[in-house]
């Protein structure tokens, strides 16, 4: 039997403590990525460009943060993964 509340387990990770800085980033970029595509459906540059902003934004609140190149890659993969492979973007305004 799972254990009670095991729907929230993964889904709603609000204590990110102890992940690296790219999982981190990652991971808190991508879920605010998949309620903004609602606003920016139709048009992927903008979205890209989106994601990238809020992952520099993301990336300044850390001590030390990633390399540009490193905050870009995360973008880039967070975009493709949505505009390929997510029924968010595939089935449109409606979902």
């Amino acid at each position: 039997m799972p254990p009670a509340r095991w729907r929230e387990t993964k889904r709603y990770r609000t204590n990110i403590t102890g992940l690296g800085r790219n999982c981190s980033v990652f991971e808190t970029a991508r879920t605010w990525a998949y309620h903004e595509v609602r606003h920016h459906f139709g048009s992927p540059d903008t979205l890209h460009d989106a994601i990238h902003a809020e992952v520099l934004i993301r990336n300044t609140q850390f001590a030390k943060p990633l390399p540009a190149v490193e905050a870009r890659a995360i973008a880039n993969n967070i975009h493709r993964w949505i505009t390929t492979r997510s029924r968010m973007w595939k089935d449109g305004a409606a979902v």
